[in-house]
């Protein structure tokens, strides 16, 4: 069953990292789909990520020094405000294996955006390994516009027997809102686990402090974000 986590407040990168990890931590079963909502301008980069390559990016997006966060997941450093982020938690063993999952996931955001008549197709081609920021090249299995930029990408950690992915939608490649960009994504995600519809699930007061603490001791420390 897929759940879908009601809005929390908006909020910064490093609280949006810890809420990731306080739901893939949630002992269940369920998948969970969750979209931000961003305080202010940010980026999140990859854990393998230097730090130092990425700074200039974050510099020349005007991201607060302090909203450059390093996520749990791999990947290339990505600039948030105007894209539309959301991350799903679920069962590892729904797909087995990394590529397994990027196919069905995009392939059925792909599908959530033909329906609104957007034209995007899973890249097939090489190259963009190596790359600092996320979206300068595409990797096989991202999204891609008709013109060939890439305009979903996203990244993975493994805990366990569950799995946390973070995606990244360009909302003005496609030029389009992003309420309208949420709904083709829920249209699309829908189809893998629910037709039905989805199960709203309302984050408690304890698991945001959760967040909120996990935030303050890790994804905002120096000892985290400058590791490398």
């Amino acid at each position: 069953m897929l759940f879908l986590v009601e809005a929390a407040p908006a909020l910064g990168a490093a609280e949006q990292m810890a809420l990731d990890e306080v739901l893939l931590g949630l002992p269940s079963g369920d998948a969970f789909l969750r979209f931000y909502r961003w305080k202010s301008p940010a980026m999140t980069f990859g854990y393998f990520q230097s730090y130092g390559d990425v700074l200039p990016l974050a510099r020349a997006a005007g991201v607060p020094d302090g909203q450059i966060v390093r996520r749990s997941s791999g990947g290339g450093a990505v600039a948030h405000g105007r894209d539309l982020t959301f991350s799903i938690v679920t069962s590892w063993a729904d797909f087995g294996r990394p590529k397994e999952l990027y196919r069905r996931l995009h392939a059925a955001v792909r599908e959530g955006l033909r329906s609104r008549r957007l034209e995007v197709g899973l890249y097939s081609g090489a190259g963009g390994e190596g790359r600092i920021g996320c979206f300068q090249k595409p990797v096989e299995l991202d999204l891609t516009a008709a013109d060939g930029r890439k305009v979903l990408g996203g990244a993975l950690r493994k805990s366990g027997g569950r799995v946390l992915y973070q995606g990244s939608l360009q909302a003005e490649m496609l030029d389009q809102s992003g309420e309208g960009l949420t709904s083709a994504v829920l249209a699309g995600l829908g189809k893998l686990w629910d037709p039905g519809g989805f199960r709203p699930l309302r984050l408690s007061e304890g698991e945001l402090e959760k967040a909120r603490s996990l935030a303050d001791v890790k994804y905002a420390t120096r000892q985290w974000n400058e590791k490398r």
